[in-house]
């Protein structure tokens, strides 16, 4: 009896609302999956992107670091180098060009890294500014120091003169292998390693 009021009863609208129903949890259920897996997908692409800005930056802060010291004069070669307008014009060339160019590669990476992260890098890049124009400053006192020698007829003067061209010479002035000091240099590294220890949480 039982039997025939089963086979009485229409279930067929039930069924189709229940299979309706998961259905469209399973529609829900994978939109939610697909938004999860786009979100850690985007953020591995920033990630990913974030981590190849620093990396670049890192690179160019490196370029810099050995155009600085391709620039900076080794001692011997003063001691056979004529000061002219030839040389000169070779410093600036081979010499002096080349750590603008770094430079201003690293302002541009500094740029790229600044727009990503929307943070401002000025600050980052204010000691390799520093250590750029404070090099260029003492290739200049140098020069003028070798090419027209100081007939100074006050003593003061002349001692701060000295003074001044003898600053310019440490820095522009790359030390022997066998020196220990280089204060210059050793700003320069410090930089360099100031700015790898600001990138290391994107590397």
């Amino acid at each position: 009896m039982c039997w025939e009021y089963l086979k009485s009863v229409d279930v067929s609208g039930e069924v189709t609302a229940i299979a309706a129903a998961v259905t469209a949890g399973a529609a829900v259920f994978a939109v939610i999956i697909a938004k999860k897996q786009l979100k850690t997908w985007r953020e591995q692409l920033i990630g990913t992107e974030r981590r190849k800005l620093a990396v670049d930056m890192h690179k160019s802060a490196l370029r810099f670091q050995l155009a600085i010291r391709q620039c900076r004069c080794p001692v011997y070669e003063w001691s056979f180098q004529k000061f002219d307008d030839a040389y000169w014009k070779i410093i600036q060339e081979e010499r002096v060009k080349p750590v603008e160019e770094a430079f201003q590669n690293l302002v541009d990476k500094s740029l790229d890294l600044t727009v990503n992260l929307k943070r401002d890098m000025d600050s980052t890049l204010e000691p390799f500014n520093k250590l750029r124009t404070e090099l260029i400053l003492a290739i200049g006192t140098v020069f003028r120091s070798e090419m027209r020698p100081t007939e100074a007829n006050d003593g003061n003067a002349n001692n701060h003169h000295s003074n001044k061209v003898e600053q310019a010479r440490l820095i522009w002035r790359r030390p022997l292998e066998t020196e220990n000091t280089d204060e210059y240099g050793d700003r320069v590294n410090s930089a360099v390693n100031n700015l790898a220890e600001q990138l290391k949480d994107f590397i």
